[in-house]
């Protein structure tokens, strides 16, 4: 049930860390290295407080308590298992800070969403998975989200989403889609071939919708990937932790 509460966040916050994933080659430039990494403990995040800035990009300020919600989701996201402290404290600023030039981005371009827009879709498409709205935030004390961040991390999310519509495409070809499933079909045929086992593969027309929306998702992550690292490269970005 909780994954529900979740489910549009997870997938925002995993293109940032697909995005944050590149920046091996950014921290090469920055002189980051294991060593700089392994001096970095829990209590070191645990000590950062929610008033402290700990970035800002583009003059914008971005404080503990955004670290930590980050920090704590991504953790979630985890199922509760920790990565080793350094690469849990750059992996999060990495997110954080994409976060806000992604944001700057989509503001900029004149996506936003109301708080009306915002109520609508948390009742219509996340308290309706609940028996009730007292459940759902009872489910919502198990996250590191209060109501009021949550629907702050939401708005996001929506208005990264309008973006994503208005700006991006998402379109796939069908000889794609059709390549997808011959190439998975032939490699399954191949360890089938190997293990002398037969599997029971479905026919195309039940994958293609499948295919197809699995497919266009990738493009839309290529594509919002790309675009952050882009603007990371002209951003002005201070980091203070």
């Amino acid at each position: 049930m909780k994954k529900k509460l979740i489910v549009l966040l997870v997938a925002f916050i995993t293109a940032l860390f697909l995005a944050a994933c590149n920046n091996d080659t950014n921290n090469e430039e920055a002189g980051t290295d294991e060593n700089q990494e392994s001096t970095v403990t829990k209590e070191d995040i645990e000590n950062i407080e929610d008033d402290q800035v700990v970035a800002t990009v583009n003059g914008k300020e971005i404080f503990g308590r955004d670290f930590h919600m980050m920090y704590n989701t991504t953790v979630m996201m985890f199922g509760g298992q920790e990565l080793e402290p350094g690469m849990m404290m750059e992996q999060t600023m990495n997110a954080l800070i994409e976060q806000e030039v992604l944001m700057q981005e989509v503001e900029e371009k004149g996506y936003t969403v109301s708080d009306e827009e915002v109520e609508e879709y948390l009742n219509s498409e996340v308290i309706v998975n609940f028996e009730s709205e007292e459940a759902f935030l009872e489910q919502l004390e198990g996250t590191p989200y209060t109501l009021d961040t949550y629907k702050d991390q939401l708005a996001k999310s929506l208005a990264i989403d309008a973006y994503v519509q208005g700006e991006l495409s998402a379109e796939v070809s069908d000889e794609d889609v059709r390549a997808y499933y011959d190439d998975a079909v032939a490699q399954i045929e191949s360890e089938n071939e190997e293990s002398e086992e037969k599997a029971d593969i479905p026919p195309f027309e039940e994958l293609e919708e499948d295919i197809r929306a699995y497919l266009e998702e990738n493009n839309i992550n290529q594509q919002l990937n790309v675009m952050v690292v882009d603007l990371m490269e002209t951003a002005e970005v201070e980091r203070l932790v």
